[in-house]
């Protein structure tokens, strides 16, 4: 009786043992699963965050070249318009210079007109002497 009621006693412990290790297995690959999935989406927000960085860095190239772009848009057109003032200012000058000569040459015409016409008077002068 009492060899049977060990017998007994020891298939209960033997079989609460495999139940424990059982429960402990289940639980050791549940938590292998959730590690694996929590590896899984941390993989995944770090690769999320390279794409964004890389796009990130992409704009900002973009962006710096759509400046050096236009600044040098800019300057060429601040050349541009510079050489057209100057090519301005230079027409003027050769007009104020034209202007001159054409002054001159009226005046000097006057004075050869003068010189004539005074010329021409001292001529008369003499011949009425």
């Amino acid at each position: 009786q009492q060899q049977q009621e060990e017998e007994e006693e020891a298939r209960k412990q033997q079989k609460e043992a495999r139940k424990q290790q059982e429960v402990a297995e289940a639980l050791a690959l549940q938590q292998q699963k959730e590690g694996e999935a929590e590896k899984l989406v941390a993989e995944s927000l770090a690769s999320h965050s390279r794409t964004l960085q890389q796009q990130q860095k992409q704009e900002q190239e973009e962006e710096e070249q759509r400046q050096r772009q236009q600044r040098k848009q800019q300057k060429k057109e601040q050349e541009e318009e510079e050489q057209r003032q100057r090519q301005q200012r230079k027409e003027q000058e050769d007009e104020e210079q034209r202007q001159q000569q054409q002054r001159k040459e009226e005046e000097d015409g006057k004075r050869v007109g003068e010189a004539l016409s005074s010329h021409a008077e001292i001529l008369q002068q003499n011949e009425e002497e």
